[in-house]
């Protein structure tokens, strides 16, 4: 997990288009806080983008409350199948 104010502060100085992160990792379960990173990318003019495969439909993932531009999967949480149901 990392801290908020050091990636903030790291995405202040490069100024990055796109900043991509993982919310939930699956391994260990542990969940990367990201409610801050939003607002702190719309300020370079970036483009956040979040991985919430193991994360989106079993724990909060608030698109509009944290400034998220696309949020990408779903199917570990929800326990979908991976090619989805036919």
């Amino acid at each position: 997990m990392f801290d908020q104010d050091e990636i903030i502060a790291k995405i202040k100085e490069v100024k990055p288009k796109v900043v991509a992160i993982v919310h939930g990792e699956t391994s260990t379960g542990r969940l990367q806080p990201i409610d801050r990173l939003g607002a702190a990318v719309r300020e370079v003019g970036g483009f956040l983008v979040v991985d919430a495969v193991a994360s989106f439909m079993g724990a909060p993932v608030k698109a509009d409350e944290w400034q998220i531009d696309a949020v990408v999967g779903a199917h570990k949480s929800v326990w979908v199948p991976y090619r989805g149901c036919h």
